[in-house]
């Protein structure tokens, strides 16, 4: 009798054992299933678009539907490779980042960086090109032109010889000026174009006022436009915005204006 209890303890722990195990497969299969398809929406949010639209939604979608997903059904047989995707989006110029996650209803969010431009080069015998606050080299766009600062002359053919100007010695002294312009407000409104001579000394052209800034090199930075600051508050409202023709910051410790 004993015996006859014990072994029906054992079928029903074993039975309890079994159907647990068959739930859990269950449960599994149906979740493998699950994730092997998508048949949510594609939602799409891009950053840093004020003012910069390079890039919209259906540029996203489009490289989206080149890798197999179709954004009108939002369905298809094998979940897609997020990864990949991501390091599609990623190769195209102006995004910076690209991060691809599914959210708690099963869509697929896909939120993208956008680069923004901080000047531009033109050159008359070459297509002209972006220079990126990261200081990547950008192709221009005819979907959107940016209204930055200019960059000319004849150094700018060294500039886009590289993909950004950060990995090149030579270069990086033109991003770090072009960089510290474009944080500071008033330099950001009053200087309008560089130009660029080919033994890589720089003739500022300025928004309102009439004279040319000789900046020299890209050197002691912060200095010339202390100077520079001098001259605009202390000099010209004395003489006149337009009375000078030129303004050089070249030389240590001195203005020299004509």
């Amino acid at each position: 009798m004993i015996k006859l209890i014990q072994d029906n303890r054992i079928i029903n722990v074993a039975g309890w054992f079994l159907a647990t195990v068959l739930v859990f497969v269950s449960i599994g299969f149906a979740d493998k299933k699950q994730n092997g398809r998508f048949n949510g929406k594609i939602v799409i949010m891009i950053t840093n678009q004020f003012n910069n639209y390079f890039i919209d939604e259906n540029d996203l979608l489009a490289i989206i539907n080149g890798m197999g997903l179709d954004p009108e059904k939002g369905s298809m047989p094998h979940f897609p490779d997020l990864r990949g995707i991501e390091k599609r989006l990623e190769a195209e110029m102006f995004i910076s980042d690209a991060q691809i996650f599914r959210d708690l209803m099963g869509n697929l969010v896909v939120v993208a960086a956008q680069r923004r431009p901080i000047a531009r080069i033109i050159r008359p015998d070459a297509p002209d090109a972006y220079i990126g606050e990261e200081g990547t080299i950008l192709p221009v766009s005819e979907k959107f032109t940016s209204r930055v600062m200019l960059v000319s002359g004849e150094f700018t053919d060294h500039l886009v010889k590289t993909a950004s100007l950060t990995m090149d010695d030579q270069n990086r002294p033109y991003f770090d000026l072009i960089r510290f312009i474009n944080a500071d407000p008033f330099w950001k409104a009053q200087i309008s174009q560089l130009e660029i001579a080919e033994d890589g000394k720089i003739n500022m052209y300025p928004q309102v006022t009439k004279q040319v800034i000789e900046f020299g090199l890209p050197e002691d930075i912060e200095i010339k436009f202390r100077k520079l600051n001098i001259f605009y508050k202390k000099i010209l409202p004395f003489k006149g915005w337009n009375y000078y023709r030129r303004v050089s910051l070249e030389y240590k410790g001195q203005i020299v204006c004509e």
